[in-house]
């Protein structure tokens, strides 16, 4: 007997990358915006989290291309935290929407 198709688990690790890049934006945006270095700190530990749960679903997807995008996303993230430029604003800004590109 010969099982084709997705593996049942591909859509849950799609849905829980998809997810995951979703809500790193979402704190991106609005770490940029508040004025309270606490409420930034703790956008930042989320961010970090998704980080985490996107190179997770990447590997349960055994997807090289989403574990890349990952990588270059954390990279110019952390270049953003320690010099918060409008390039480095947009090389992650472009980094999610390549991420969403890709679980979506």
């Amino acid at each position: 007997m010969e099982i084709s198709g997705k593996r049942p688990d591909e859509s849950m690790y799609k849905q829980e990358a998809k997810q995951a890049v979703e809500l790193f934006e979402k704190g991106f945006k609005h770490m940029q915006t508040s004025k309270f270095e606490a409420q930034k700190e703790q956008f930042e530990k989320a961010m970090h989290k998704s980080l985490q749960v996107i190179h997770d679903a990447a590997k349960g997807l055994m997807n090289q291309e989403i574990l890349k995008q990952k990588e270059q996303l954390a990279l110019d993230f952390h270049d953003y935290l320690e010099d918060p430029t409008l390039s480095n604003q947009q090389k992650v800004m472009r980094d999610i929407d390549g991420l969403k590109e890709s679980t979506g």
